[in-house]
């Protein structure tokens, strides 16, 4: 039995998109450059992959975007032996459309946890306080959070640091 990709996915997946050239004034300029005619091969680019870095904390790690990403008709793909980047304190994994018809339309996700564990205790402290609140929520909320998590990162390092020099 074929896994369907539902309707929802493309436009969710278009939201990320938008979301990070809104982010990325840049980013204009470089599709503009890289898309422009004559350029070679231009007629056959895609969107080929996203990449995402998750905390590798209760409810911020490769599990909160595979409980997104798996209702949206992605499967996470096993590597053996897993990947990691030891040097870089990186575990990860990727997704692909579970329908192998629509493998060459959506792109993989690419995602990577940060190995808190392995950390500074200074770096451990700040990104369990900043990421506290993640472990017992709903995807949904993760997802809002997540688009708001330079505020949030901000405003809890800055409490950190207050607390650290009282």
């Amino acid at each position: 039995m074929r896994r369907q990709v539902p309707p929802v996915t493309v436009p969710v997946l278009h939201q990320v998109l938008q979301h990070y050239a809104a982010r990325t004034p840049r980013l204009g300029v470089v599709l503009e450059r890289v898309t422009r005619p004559g350029w070679p091969g231009v007629e056959a680019l895609g969107h080929d992959h996203f990449a995402f870095r998750t905390f590798g904390v209760p409810g911020l790690g490769i599990s909160s975007l595979e409980r997104v990403l798996v209702p949206l008709g992605y499967e996470r793909v096993a590597d053996t032996p897993p990947l990691a980047f030891p040097a870089k304190k990186l575990a990860a994994t990727w997704f692909r459309a579970a329908d192998p018809e629509a493998r060459r339309r959506l792109p993989r996700v690419f995602v990577s946890e940060i190995q808190v564990e392995k950390l500074s205790p200074r770096a451990q402290e700040v990104i369990r306080r900043a990421g506290g609140w993640a472990a017992a929520a709903p995807a949904e909320e993760v997802l809002v959070q997540v688009g708001n998590a330079d505020r949030i990162f901000e405003s809890t390092t800055l409490a950190a640091a207050a607390g650290a020099n009282q």
